[in-house]
């Protein structure tokens, strides 16, 4: 555990410490019943763009799985009606039936998000993956990576893939030997039939994205780290040659956002200004666990969250979970060069509801991974002698979070004392996973008094991030803690019915920290902006953060630190 040299982020990694394997409890069967279908009826192009000559192709896509393959939430221990790729496989099936020409893509997120994924990547258990197989049994055409793809380094990434029967695509991601069969995009060809009952044979160009972020978020793997390219950047790269070697339509699975705000390079959520180029024909979005269309994402010149396009172009983000199941129904013309240009297009995000059956085929492959991941979530822990819930996580100092950085601080104060580094200030950064949300209502944390079960632990910290300590400086701290604050409104004495939080912030971006009190002045502005820039304007105003104290002695808020954190934790400002 040798210390390791500054790096331009202002502060040193001390430790490094990746979690142990789980264990594995013996079966437990599953007892819950499954609704029947309800049809779908989605209404056919307008009659104006049909000709025996056009071709009507329907494009299908989930994103952001997380290893939901059946209709059951872990963390709550509990069946959810709403979600599952077994009940969206229900919608698959129903809306290939009603089409002659359709395609299933999937946009990433894939492998990671439940206790199971976990134990599957750190164990590397035989067989293909269960997300893989799953993709596998549905006859899926091409997939996308997301950044949770990349959690558990290339290497297990591309063990992971070696299964997979369908292409996998990113553009702006560099070619690892990790990475054989990932490829920037693909060209698939595929026969269609036209109105007129002819066959003939479209070349569909698919091509994959990811947050550039990534390859900060897993910035400690080493040389098992990835390296990324902006969105926009590699998309105008590619498409070209995409063009060059035929592609008649061009298929985006962007594991990013809907960003209103213009772009900029290295935009985490790019799905706008990628929509813009010229080339790409849809959009497939993801990452930010939104659907679209639909309300969530409001209107701009660029977008139009009811036509559900991005600068007038067919476009859908899916939900999560298996939520909902992207629906894109395009019609396109012969062009006098033999090629084909789409002349309509719609799209839609079908939810998955409790009237939705599970596909059995499905539920029966994932039957194995099912009981096993039941028996983890089961597996006791302790004993806990008081309640803690999340209910106020934003409101109030937070007894869960305060859980995980009382944890990381035991964990990591004697290895520093025995390093020799203990003469300063040991802090911890955790923030509130479970506290509402885009996630709805049943996404918080609530452990009775009484047995702990490693079920409750995952709801703690549902993601298995390396373990850091990092030494760092007080101005850093406050930062830190200016760029956390970001996630509430500015209110204003006086004016009545403010809203407390900020939409655009996820609740996962509010860092506490150990070891410290201090007061947060939401009269003043935020310091930072949602990407984690700092924000312009306020240099005249004062900070969000007033007076710092180090509760474990009287220390000044300018003095180094030592901060024990983990990866996905570092908030964008430290980041910066």
């Amino acid at each position: 555990m040798a210390v390791v040299p500054w790096d331009e982020q202002g502060y040193q990694t001390l430790f490094h410490f990746s979690p142990q394997n789980a264990t594995i409890l013996p079966k437990v069967e599953n007892t819950y019943k499954l609704p029947e279908i309800v049809l779908i009826d989605l209404p056919d192009p307008p009659s104006q763009f049909l000709s025996g000559d056009s071709l009507h192709l329907r494009i299908l896509s989930t994103t952001d799985l997380h290893m939901h393959l059946l209709p059951y939430d872990y963390y709550s221990d509990k069946p959810a009606p709403d979600i599952g790729l077994a009940r969206t496989a229900t919608l698959i099936g129903t809306l290939q039936q009603q089409a002659d020409n359709c395609i299933l893509l999937d946009n990433g997120d894939l492998v990671q998000g439940t206790p199971a994924s976990d134990h599957f990547a750190t164990t590397r258990a035989p067989g293909a993956h269960p997300a893989i197989a799953a993709l596998n049994h549905l006859g899926y055409d091409a997939a996308g990576l997301g950044n949770h793809e990349f959690n558990y380094g290339l290497a297990a990434l591309g063990s992971m893939l070696d299964a997979a029967q369908f292409p996998v695509v990113c553009a702006n991601v560099a070619p690892s030997a990790h990475l054989p069969g990932v490829k920037p995009w693909v060209i698939l060809p595929r026969q269609m039939q036209t109105q007129g009952g002819e066959t003939v044979t479209l070349r569909l160009g698919i091509i994959g994205f990811v947050p550039p972020q990534v390859a900060v978020w897993e910035q400690f793997s080493g040389p098992d780290r990835p390296q990324t390219l902006d969105i926009v950047q590699a998309a105008r790269r590619h498409i070209p040659a995409m063009k060059q070697a035929g592609a008649n339509v061009v298929i985006a699975l962007c594991h990013s956002g809907i960003d209103p705000a213009d772009p900029w390079l290295g935009m985490e959520n790019a799905a706008v200004p990628l929509a813009a180029l010229d080339g790409i024909d849809v959009v497939i979005a993801g990452h930010t666990h939104q659907v679209f269309p639909g309300p969530e994402i409001g209107a701009t010149p660029a977008i139009d969250p009811v036509k559900g396009t991005l600068h007038g172009k067919p476009a859908v983000m899916p939900g999560f979970f298996g939520s909902h199941l992207g629906v894109i129904d395009l019609t396109l013309e012969a062009t006098p060069d033999g090629s084909w240009a789409v002349i309509h297009g719609s799209s839609r995000a079908v939810p998955v509801t409790i009237g939705t059956a599970a596909d059995v085929g499905l539920t029966t492959l994932a039957a194995p991974c099912h009981a096993r991941t039941l028996g983890l979530i089961r597996e006791p822990l302790g004993t806990l002698d008081h309640g803690m819930h999340s209910y106020f996580a934003h409101a109030r100092p937070d007894p869960c979070v305060d859980y995980v950085n009382s944890a990381q601080m035991a964990y990591f104060e004697p290895l520093l004392a025995k390093a020799g580094l203990g003469d300063l200030p040991v802090l911890a950064a955790a923030a509130p996973f479970r506290s509402g949300g885009r996630s709805g209502p049943d996404n918080y944390i609530n452990i009775p008094a009484g047995s702990v079960t490693f079920r409750n632990a995952c709801e703690l910290h549902p993601f298995p991030n390396d373990a850091l300590a990092l030494q760092t400086t007080g101005r850093v701290v406050r930062d830190w803690l200016e760029r956390a604050a970001c996630v509430f409104n500015r209110i204003r004495p006086g004016d009545t019915d403010q809203p407390l939080l900020n939409a655009a912030e996820a609740g996962y971006n509010f860092d506490s920290m150990g070891g410290l009190a201090y007061d947060i002045r939401l009269d003043q502005p935020a310091r930072f902006t949602p990407d984690g820039k700092r924000a312009r304007a306020v240099a005249e105003n004062g900070d969000r953060i007033g007076t710092i104290t180090y509760t474990g002695g009287a220390r000044a808020a300018a003095a180094a630190a030592r901060v024990a954190s983990t990866v996905a934790a570092l908030p964008a400002a430290a980041q910066a």
